[in-house]
């Protein structure tokens, strides 16, 4: 019985600090996507967080001033890793959420150039 306590016990803590050390930021709700482009949606956006004189818009790589180099950032999934799944990317202020589900969205849709 003292056995079943102390593994109770140990299942509760560990319980309270997994649903504690959860991120803090929401879950892209796919059902609500529409359907973004590059041109439209993303281009802008890189611009504003990415492509600036320090950051890709300079020589630094991945270069993400025109579609075929994002297009193969997305391809060999460094794009998804960094942008979507470490955060780590853009350095700076942090997107919003909106902007999360922007490229979650677009990623989602297979990253298209323009609409059809």
């Amino acid at each position: 019985m003292k056995h079943l306590k102390v593994v109770f016990a140990i299942f509760t803590v560990g319980l309270i600090m997994g649903v504690s050390c959860k991120k803090s930021n929401t879950e892209t709700d796919f059902t609500t996507c529409t359907e973004p482009t590059y041109e439209d949606e993303i281009k802008p956006l890189l611009e504003t967080h990415c492509n600036d004189i320090t950051c890709h818009g300079a020589d630094q790589q991945p270069v993400l001033t025109y579609f075929a180099a994002v297009k193969a950032s997305v391809d060999n999934g460094s794009f998804q890793k960094e942008v979507i799944s470490e955060r780590s990317m853009p350095e700076g202020p942090e997107l919003t959420q909106e902007e999360y589900d922007l490229f979650n969205c677009w990623l989602s849709a297979g990253a298209p150039e323009k609409s059809n």
